[in-house]
């Protein structure tokens, strides 16, 4: 994920000495916040300004490899924050600008503490300095008439000089001038005036005096200075003097000198390391740059020079391994040194988090010594000054003498011994945040360092304590896990790397320090997802357990957050607990003694009506289950605060359960006309209008006025609606109809009533529509969405143009289109060249498609082609392909294959590049879904030709990073291909059409009400049919039964398996406990709450089934099961002339299949969830090729998708899954284009168990569509009562 590092390197003392508190106050950071802090909250990093320009203070924030500018403009009394970022210009906030106010914040406070701190210092150092000062008066009173004639003769010869420019820090200042301890700014103004190109002068007034104090920067780079006094000559300096300095070292920094200095010396210095001056006419092929300091280097070196101090690098590259080199005897130390950390979550100490050191020495009997070396000391230099220098500069970037500064002046940290002993939580939390910033900065040496010890918290250092520990440099990633068992609700945290494969599991015990830094295994991981930081603060050890009594509350606070904001997936058992539903405003008006109105607000959601003063939480039945309604407590505050303010007497009557108003005042100025109105335009829906008595109607029979007309890329609709002479235009009908209002106000004050045949017929086209002045807009993707008004449309010449879109998308064999290029080297079969053609189509109208072909018919071949032909027609232009890390090296073989013309790069593993370079080069370039989300930032900055997603049901979740990260993406147009593109419900589908084609299917909210929710949970056909309408152009789907007629034969059998009296024996004791625990559980608790307990149930009883061993039984003697005899005779009767493929979901079942296979000296491949993209790909190649190796064993869901293996005849589901899709997908694995023989599928089902049951409940249970794939959940989401009782009996 993204880590935010301080840009420019400034030292902490310059971040420090540039005065921001004249540009920004406390007040503009607090009215900043809530918009632009807080929803990016914590914040850990810091950054320091670059640079003040007139009404604008900047900052450089560096993420990853890109730098963005941040500025804050002073407006009047305002500060207005931007960046530009992609975030800032569609969201108006970023985490940029939070950091810089958050730094911004952190800056004011120490110039306060620094401010006080010096005023104190000086009273403090003022009486010490008063005999000091009345020597040197007195000496000067003495003197004053005798040097006055030399003063003057001095003044005029030479000033007073300060040597090199390049540092003016205070410690240089105050070693160089002992006098400036008695230099004051106080009852002293300053200010700069008559910069030039070589220095400035500085004003300073005093009880009415105004002294000039010049600062000039001579070609020595030296500072002149002389005063207007007379008194600063060469070895003398004036008090005004004295003080300028001071207030300089106050308000700028030690490099404030720099922009003055000899440019043109600087120059040659650096050009002297290549022999040459910048007079020397080779000097113009070098680049010069220079920083917001002023510093100058070197931006470009030609490669044709070598710089002298490049010498011994060079002349190793030719010397390397020539010459033996002779062994001396040196004089060495006689120590070495350690590194250990010391991590905690303690907040106890203001460093709780740190890196040290201890010398290692020989003891007195040879043994290794180790003695605790405090870096923060000064007086311990000479004992790290062993060290290799570059491991001595990074170990010194954690040493307090090199973080002190960031303090200022706080007593807390004037000395080391302050800073260990006496804590402060302000301290702590800068502190921590320099720290993991250096952790960051360093974390590829350190993890390139050996032999790194790890202290354990709450331990003494000592040899024995200190833990070897290993630093891994690749990042890791967070994934949050909600599962429960008997009495808790648990949050588990797992890490994964960037391509999604598990580093620390779920049973791996990890210590996770301040959501950073994970230990496990003896292992030191850095956490690379800043948005989830403060969340992993509050979990440390990677679990939190949360008691089952207060699951509701659980589940509304802290469960439904992590599943909205970041998609994380909620147990079945608890996901029915909460109910989020929009809420939709309503105003109930009634009469009250024919003399007042009540009007009455009321929030809606779905079916459900509540009262505003109704507070207490709301259980709804659902899905037969008792859900509590997440209210929307904002929305419903903002809503009554609005009502109120509809009339002054309103503000009044809060505390009432309705508003109220006599008629006069309802009737006085229109205002009730003009309150129906307003409602209106917010889309506030009003009942019992109908029933009101005084108020009248217009009876007239409404007639509705539609116009169509054709743009480039929209139909423009005109729409009114009449009663008689009353007209109204699209905007009040519109606002009536979404409602589902059957009346608007008319001109007159009359209510004219809409029929419903209205609201029921044209919902869609607003709904759909983007509004315009005078009408809306459809766009002509959603062309459906005009047809169904044909009878309304006059003109032919849109019927027409509507009737050949869907000629084009719907007929394609009908249409026109360009022949398969001569590049590629396969024979298209019909239905493929008419994918192709499809392709092609959609291409031509710059529509994205979804390719929905089933497992096994050639969408990779289809896609290729495609490619290709956009490679001839378009002038090579770069297209990127994103799939699973299992198939990347599929396409790679299919492209080498298919169209070896065409150009590929592989963006992908620990030492990926892409660049620009690579843009240009490459006609496709491949990579994963976990690289496009970690590294979205560089695939962002190109604008692709098409962006064609694999296996597209990766981003079904819209809430997921993966999703987010494809939706950046920027393409001409792209492609998805799936042949399950809709696996669990309706909403799959709404995030990869929305990817294909924004707004197709309107937003989020809208889709889930309008299609979601009605289709998946009351059967809507009507949404139903209209989902379809809008989807069908842009979704091609051909089954093998329909296209692939000559694919072999494939025979599916259930292998019976009769276990022996042992196997039975254990099988019949875990059913019988679990029968009667469950319908105990059931009965007590519902079916809701019983459901992870029958998962485990029967996840034991499918175990036995596979073999007793699984279960690891402590009071039963393993022994083998009846499936693996089978399967092993099986084989051994098959192998002659036949390929077999075994498939488990349990990889300990693949384990002990394996040593049957060794034993019985069976020649095998295997592939799991674990294994590499590279190794899988070799495996499957292997399998392919090698006809001495009959046997393939692989987890069920590894290789559910991205094999190609119809080298197999013979497939073995070892264990029947939940969902048969997912074995039809493993058995598809061979059930492909290319496979010329039978195919033979066997289900090894354990006879009078609840294997068979599955089976029978499976067909019972899951009558859904075959073009539909159920997850797991929904079986089990669709067991009743009798359906456990049956699998346990």
């Amino acid at each position: 994920m993204r880590f935010y590092q301080i840009e420019p390197k400034m030292n902490s003392s310059e971040s420090q000495n540039m005065i921001i508190s004249e540009f920004v106050g406390d007040i503009h950071i607090e009215d900043l916040h809530d918009q632009f802090v807080k929803p990016f909250e914590p914040i850990t990093e810091s950054v320091a300004p670059r640079r003040l320009l007139g009404n604008y203070l900047t900052y450089l924030v560096s993420e990853d490899k890109t730098t963005y500018s941040v500025m804050l403009k002073k407006e009047r009394k305002n500060i207005l924050p931007h960046c530009n970022c992609i975030p800032f210009q569609i969201y108006n906030k970023c985490r940029h600008i939070a950091i810089v106010l958050t730094s911004c914040e952190t800056q004011l406070n120490a110039e306060k503490i620094k401010k006080k701190a010096l005023e104190v210092a000086l009273e403090n150092e003022k009486s010490e300095n008063d005999k000091k000062l009345k020597i040197i008066e007195s000496k000067k009173a003495k003197e004053k008439t005798s040097s006055k004639k030399a003063a003057t003769k001095v003044v005029s010869d030479k000033p007073f000089i300060i040597e090199n420019a390049k540092d003016f820090s205070s410690s240089k200042l105050y070693r160089e001038l002992p006098n400036l301890v008695s230099a004051v700014r106080k009852g002293r103004s300053f200010s700069k005036s008559g910069a030039n190109q070589h220095g400035f002068k500085v004003v300073v007034k005093s009880n009415q005096k105004i002294e000039n104090v010049s600062f000039y920067v001579n070609k020595q780079d030296e500072i002149e200075i002389t005063c207007s006094c007379g008194q600063s000559y060469q070895d003398q300096i004036c008090n005004h003097a004295l003080d300028a300095i001071l207030y300089l070292m106050d308000s700028g920094h030690y490099l404030q000198f720099l922009p003055y200095v000899n440019k043109e010396a600087e120059k040659n210095r650096l050009l002297d390391d290549f022999g040459i001056t910048i007079n020397d006419k080779e000097a113009a092929e070098f680049k010069f740059s220079q920083d917001y300091t002023g510093r100058i280097s070197l931006s470009y070196i030609p490669p044709q020079y070598m710089s002298l101090s490049k010498l011994n690098d060079f002349n190793t590259t030719i010397t390397h391994n020539k010459f033996t080199k002779k062994i001396y005897k040196t004089k060495e130390a006689n120590h070495s040194i350690g590194i250990y950390l010391q991590l905690s979550n303690a907040n106890n100490t203001n460093n709780p988090c740190k890196v040290e050191a201890f010398k290692i020495e020989s003891g007195k009997k040879g043994e290794e010594k180790f003695t605790k070396v405090l870096i923060g000391k000064e007086e311990n230099a000479r004992i790290l000054s062993v060290m290799e220098p570059e491991k001595l500069s990074v170990l010194m970037d954690f040493s307090y003498l090199t973080f002190k500064e960031i303090f200022t002046a706080n007593y807390y940290t004037q000395s080391y011994s302050l800073f260990t002993t006496q804590h402060y939580d302000n301290t702590r939390k800068t502190y921590l945040k320099y720290f993991f910033n250096k952790i960051e900065e360093h974390w590829h040496e350190l993890s390139n360092w050996v032999d790194i010890k790890f202290l354990p918290e709450n331990e003494n250092f000592s040899k024995s304590n200190l833990i070897n520990i290993q630093i891994v440099e690749s990042p890791i990633f967070p994934k949050i896990h909600v599962t429960t068992d008997e009495k808790f609700i648990l949050i588990k945290i797992t890490f994964v790397d960037a391509d999604d494969m598990v580093i620390i599991g779920e049973d791996d015990s990890m210590q996770i320090i301040r959501g950073k830094l994970i230990i496990s295994n003896n292992q030191l991981f850095i956490n690379k997802s800043e948005e989830l930081v403060g969340f992993l603060t509050s979990i440390p050890t990677g679990i939190l357990k949360f008691p089952h009594k207060y699951a509701d509350k659980i589940m509304k606070e802290i469960l439904h957050p992590l599943q909205m904001f970041y998609g994380v997936e909620i147990p079945s058992e608890l996901t029915l607990k909460v109910l989020e539903l929009p809420m939709t405003p309503v105003v109930h008006l009634t009469e009250h003694l024919d003399k007042f109105l009540y009007i009455t607000p009321k929030f809606q959601y779905g079916e459900h009506t509540i009262d505003r003063e109704d507070t207490k939480d709301l259980y709804i039945e659902d899905d037969g289950a008792k859900k509590l309604l997440f209210r929307k407590s904002n929305e419903e505050a903002g809503f009554m605060e609005y009502i109120q303010s509809m009339h002054p007497m309103f503000k009044q009557q809060g505390f009432l359960p309705h508003f109220t108003l006599a008629f006069d005042e309802v009737m006085r100025n229109n205002w009730f006309i003009n309150f129906s109105k307003e409602l209106m335009d917010e889309g506030i829906k009003m009942i019992g209008v109908n029933e009101l008595k005084r108020f009248k109607y217009n009876n007239a029979t409404p007639k509705w006025n539609m116009n169509v007309t054709s743009g480039i890329d929209w139909f423009d609709v005109k729409v009114t609606a009449s009663w008689d002479d009353q007209m109204i235009g699209f905007k009040d009908i519109k606002k009536a109809i979404m409602n589902k209002q059957n009346f608007v106000v008319l001109g007159d004050g009359s209510f004219g009533m809409l029929p419903e045949e209205w609201i029921a017929k044209y919902s869609n086209l607003f709904k759909f529509g983007v509004d315009e002045k005078d009408g809306i807009k459809v766009s002509k993707k959603q062309f459906n969405i005009v047809e169904l008004l044909f009878d309304q449309i006059d003109n032919e010449d849109i019927i027409a143009e509507i009737e050949d879109k869907k000629r084009k998308l719907l007929h394609i064999e009908d249409i026109t289109t360009d022949a398969i290029p001569s590049e590629i080297k396969a024979q298209l079969r019909p239905y493929q060249e008419t994918g192709y053609q499809w392709m092609q189509v959609l291409d031509s109208i710059s529509w994205g498609g979804c390719l929905a072909d089933d497992m096994g018919l050639g969408k990779t071949l289809q896609a290729i082609t495609f490619l290709s032909y956009l490679k001839k027609k378009y002038n090579n232009p770069t297209s990127l392909i994103i799939c699973p890390t299992s198939l990347i090296y599929n396409w790679e073989s299919e492209l080498n294959k298919f169209a070896p013309d065409l150009k590929y790069h592989i963006f992908y593993g620990i030492g990926r590049s892409f660049g620009q370079e690579h843009f240009n080069e490459y006609d496709i370039i491949i990579s994963s879904y976990g690289i496009v989300r970690n590294d979205i930032e560089s695939l962002v900055k190109f604008k692709w030709e098409y962006v064609i997603l694999d296996e597209s049901q990766a981003i079904k979740n819209p809430d997921a990073i993966s999703t987010k990260a494809v939706q950046l993406l920027s393409a001409r147009n792209k492609f998805i291909l799936s042949g399950t593109p809709l696996q669990n419900n309706t909403y799959d589908i709404y995030a990869q059409f929305n990817f294909l084609n924004p707004g197709l299917l309107g937003g989020r909210e809208f889709f889930r009400q309008e299609f979601a929710n009605p289709i998946d949970k009351n059967g809507d056909k009507d949404a139903s049919l209209m989902l379809r309408r809008l989807i069908k152009p842009f979704m091609l789907r051909r089954t093998k039964v329909e296209v692939a007629t000559d694919l072999p034969e494939k025979t599916e059998t259930i292998l019976w398996c009769q276990m022996d009296k042992n196997q039975k024996t254990l099988y019949d004791e875990y059913k019988d406990y679990y029968r009667h625990a469950l319908m105990q559980k059931i009965e007590s608790e519902g079916m809701a709450k019983a459901g992870v307990y029958i998962l485990e149930g029967l996840l034991r009883l499918r175990q036995i089934c596979d073999d007793p061993r699984l279960v690891k039984d402590k009071d039963t003697k393993p022994f083998k099961g009846i499936k693996i005899k089978e399967l092993v005779r099986e084989i051994q009767e098959n192998m002659g002339n036949h390929k077999m493929l075994v498939f488990s979901q349990f990889t300990e079942m693949l384990a002990l299949i394996r040593e049957e296979m060794d034993e019985n000296r069976i020649k095998y491949c295997y592939l799991d969830g674990s294994t590499p993209a590279a190794s899988r790909q070799n495996q499957v190649e292997i399998f392919q090729s090698d006809k001495s190796i009959n046997v393939f064993l692989i987890s069920l869901k590894a290789g559910g998708v991205g094999l190609n293996l119809t080298e197999a005849d013979y497939v073995y589901i070892v264990d029947p899954w939940w969902n048969p899709a997912v074995e039809q997908q493993a058995i598809d694995r061979t059930h492909r284009i290319g496979q010329k023989n039978k195919i033979f599928a066997y289900k090894m089902i354990c006879k009078d168990t609840v294997e068979e049951k599955i089976i029978t409940l499976q067909e019972k249970k899951l009558s859904i569509s075959k073009e539909i794939v159920q997850e797991d959940t929904a079986f089990f989401k669709s067991l009743s009562k009798d359906d456990v009782s049956f699998l346990f009996s």
